[in-house]
């Protein structure tokens, strides 16, 4: 079965506008933090959220939706110190099959 070019954008579209923000664990405190840049590269998405000021450690990052609801959450061990520090959130869309280009 064949896939409209077309159709892998409109879902590249959904799902770029999906995720609305981050929440992240420093220290055991749970904050909310804006998406700081969202890059389309082909069929990957990338989500960045960038954490200025706080310190501590950071145990786990969840990207959420405007409900809440949990999209994707990475766990990890990192001590931020006083730079500020980016986190990434990627998605790639795998097609396959054929692809009918646009136009």
């Amino acid at each position: 079965m064949a896939i409209h070019q077309l159709e892998v954008d409109l879902v590249i579209d959904f799902l770029m506008g999906l995720s609305k923000k981050a929440v992240v664990t420093i220290d055991g405190k749970k904050e909310e933090y804006p998406l700081s840049k969202v890059v389309r590269e082909g069929n990957k998405i990338d989500r960045y959220v960038f954490i200025e000021d706080e310190t501590g450690l950071i145990t786990s990052a969840s990207l959420v939706d405007s409900l809440g609801r949990n999209l994707e959450t990475n766990t990890t061990q990192i001590d931020k110190g006083p730079d500020g520090f980016n986190i990434k959130f990627s998605i790639t869309l795998n097609i396959e099959g054929e692809m009918i280009p646009n136009g």
